[in-house]
C-alpha cells in the first residue's frame, strides 16, 4: 500500500512539472540595447576622436550576419580634464576596410589642446534611450631618456660600427612599451630638398636587411629599460642611405621615438587576442570594457621623440661647395 502511494506521489509530482514547464527555451536570453563607446588619447593630436554605437540583436546567433552599423548620432560627448572640458561635434569620415561594413565611420571629433602625460581624463557619454556612460584615463607620465656615454660616439662614427646603447625610465602606468632609432636625412631630387627617414633594427648583418631584428612592443616589467641598436645594423642603414640617394643626402638627426602603453589599452588589446590562436579550446570571444553604463574602451598612450642633430662636419655628409 505505502509503495502504491509513493508511485502516485511521483507520477503527480511528474506531471505537475510537465504542466509548468509550458514556457519555450531561449539561448538568447532578453535584449536591452546599450551604448558602446571607443576612445583612445594620444599626446601627438589635438583632434580627439570618440565612437558611440549601440549593440544589436542580431536575428539568429551570428552577429556577423549584421551588415550595417549601429552609430548613435544624437548623442552629448564631453571629455574633461580638471575644470576645463569640450563637447564633440558628430562627423563621418574615411573607412579603409569595407569588407563588411560599406558606410563612412561615424565618429565625435573635437579640437582640444592635446593631452598631456601624466594627466586624467574623463569621458562622459549621454544619449537619448541610453544609461549614461563614462570612464576615466591617466596618460602615461613623460619619459626620462639619456644616451650610454658611449652612444654620441657611436652615432657620430658608424664607419666603426659601434653599438648603441639607449636608456630610458618610463612611467609607473606604463604596462607596453616600444623603444626605436630612426636616422632623419635630406636628399634633393633636382632643385627640391625632400626629407625622409629610416628606422634602424636592433641588429642586421649587411644593408639588405634580410635578417634584421627589428624592436618590438615589450612588456613593462621595470621602469629603467636599456635599449641596445647593434653598430652592424646602424652602419648597415648609413650605407643603405647613402647607396640609394649618393651625395645628395644630408644627414640632419637621430630620433629616438618611446612609446608607452597604459593599462586599459594593454589590458583590452591582451583579452581580446588572447585566444586567437589555432590551439585554443575556447569558442567564445573573450571581451574587456573600462566603460561604466555600457561596453567599450577608454585608453591612451603616449609617444615621444628625442632628438640628436648631427655635426655639420657628419662624416657621411658631402662637403660644403
Amino acid at each position: 500500500m505505502k509503495t502504491r502511494f509513493l508511485h502516485i506521489v511521483f507520477v503527480s509530482g511528474l506531471c505537475l512539472c510537465c504542466l509548468s514547464c509550458d514556457e519555450s527555451f531561449s539561448p538568447k536570453g532578453p535584449y536591452e540595447p546599450v551604448l558602446v563607446v571607443y576612445s583612445v588619447l594620444s599626446n601627438r593630436k589635438q583632434e580627439q576622436y570618440v565612437r558611440v554605437y549601440s549593440t544589436y540583436d542580431p536575428p539568429r546567433f551570428d552577429p556577423y550576419e549584421v551588415s550595417v552599423e549601429t552609430p548613435v548620432r544624437d548623442a552629448f560627448v564631453r571629455i574633461t580634464r580638471q575644470s576645463t572640458s569640450i563637447v564633440l561635434h558628430d562627423t563621418v569620415v574615411y573607412r579603409r576596410d569595407t569588407l563588411r561594413y560599406r558606410d563612412g565611420i561615424h565618429v565625435y571629433v573635437g579640437n582640444s589642446p592635446t593631452p598631456e602625460p601624466g594627466q586624467t581624463y574623463s569621458l562622459e557619454v549621454q544619449a537619448p534611450g541610453f544609461p549614461t556612460a563614462s570612464s576615466s584615463v591617466t596618460l602615461p607620465a613623460k619619459a626620462i631618456f639619456q644616451f650610454a656615454a658611449t652612444a654620441a660616439a657611436a652615432i657620430q662614427n658608424p664607419r666603426f660600427a659601434r653599438p648603441i646603447d639607449v636608456g630610458v625610465n618610463i612611467s609607473t602606468l606604463t604596462r607596453l612599451f616600444q623603444i626605436q632609432l630612426f636616422v632623419v636625412f635630406e636628399y634633393r631630387e633636382g632643385s627640391v630638398v625632400r626629407a625622409d627617414s629610416m628606422e634602424v633594427p636592433l641588429s642586421a648583418p649587411d644593408t639588405s636587411l634580410t635578417d634584421a631584428q627589428w624592436p618590438l612592443p615589450a612588456y613593462a616589467d621595470r621602469q629603467g629599460i636599456v635599449q641596445r641598436f647593434g653598430g652592424t645594423a646602424y652602419k648597415a642603414i648609413m650605407d643603405r642611405i647613402v647607396y640609394k640617394h649618393s651625395v645628395a643626402v644630408k644627414f640632419v638627426r637621430t630620433t629616438v621615438h618611446v612609446t608607452q602603453v597604459g593599462e586599459p589599452l594593454f589590458n583590452y588589446h591582451n583579452i581580446i587576442g588572447g585566444f586567437n590562436d589555432e590551439f585554443s579550446i575556447r569558442t567564445d570571444q573573450p571581451d574587456y570594457t573600462n566603460i561604466a553604463g555600457g561596453f567599450g574602451l577608454f585608453a591612451a598612450y603616449v609617444l615621444e621623440n628625442f632628438h640628436r642633430p648631427y655635426p655639420d662636419n657628419f662624416y657621411y655628409n658631402p662637403e660644403e661647395e
